[in-house]
């Protein structure tokens, strides 16, 4: 089973991000699933908080993240922390623009090349992720 984490970069309920992590979900192959996960309760960083240890939310994210075969993120804007190229690349592939115009009011996608596009990348991404896992060898305790 290959599992896909996905991140909503938006807390709103009506959110364009959100609603694109579901349509992925309904494009996912068979042996591949996802679970979004809510940031909502993600406090703000705070690195005095940190040094004493991570609050659950964020050690429930940090194991999430450490459990997946893969990520997802959907977000209205690409991430200033990845370089040009790939920035580029990643806005150009996956960004949802007019996503008003691409969605339906009760949040299905309703825009054919944008659900196509979607596909690709989920196929991309489980191939990625397949292809990356480490063969899971069982733990033997007192060999």
């Amino acid at each position: 089973m290959t599992r896909i984490l996905g991140i909503s970069g938006s807390l709103r309920e009506g959110s364009y991000n959100t609603a694109l992590l579901r349509a992925a979900a309904e494009l996912l192959p068979p042996g591949v699933e996802i679970e979004e996960f809510d940031l909502s309760p993600i406090p703000l960083y705070n690195g005095d908080v940190e040094a004493t240890g991570d609050p659950a939310p964020a050690a429930a994210l940090r194991a999430a993240v450490r459990e997946a075969d893969a990520l997802l993120l959907a977000t209205d804007e690409p991430t200033t922390g990845l370089d040009v190229q790939s920035r580029s690349a990643l806005w150009a592939e996956v960004a949802v623009p007019l996503a008003w115009e691409r969605f339906d009011p009760a949040g299905e996608l309703t825009d054919e090349r944008m659900r196509a596009a979607l596909a690709e990348l989920i196929e991309a991404l489980v191939e990625t992720a397949e292809a990356r896992r480490p063969e899971r060898e069982p733990v033997i305790v007192g060999a």
